[in-house]
């Protein structure tokens, strides 16, 4: 469920989301979940953050205000378009 995040550091408010993905290789497969923090401008969804959700983010209640308010993170602003309107 999308959720509000504020402003952290150089970070823009904007609106939290969890992405769940698997990962097929030859020999296993693999789950992983990430925690982004999206921006509206004008009329796109940018990436303005991306975290791996840990443990520890289960552990508090909120996996995705854990990633996205704990220490080092992943700026991508530019890089990643989410969507279009």
């Amino acid at each position: 469920m999308p959720q509000s995040v504020p402003v952290i550091g150089d970070h823009l408010a904007g609106t939290g989301v969890l992405v769940k993905y698997r990962v097929t290789w030859p020999d296993s497969t693999t789950t992983s979940r990430k925690a982004l923090r999206v921006v509206r401008q004008g009329d796109m969804w940018l990436v303005d953050r991306y975290e791996d959700i840990a443990e520890s983010d289960d552990a508090h209640g909120n996996p995705v205000r854990g990633a996205l308010t704990r220490g080092r993170h992943h700026a991508g602003t530019e890089d990643l378009l989410v969507g279009g309107a």
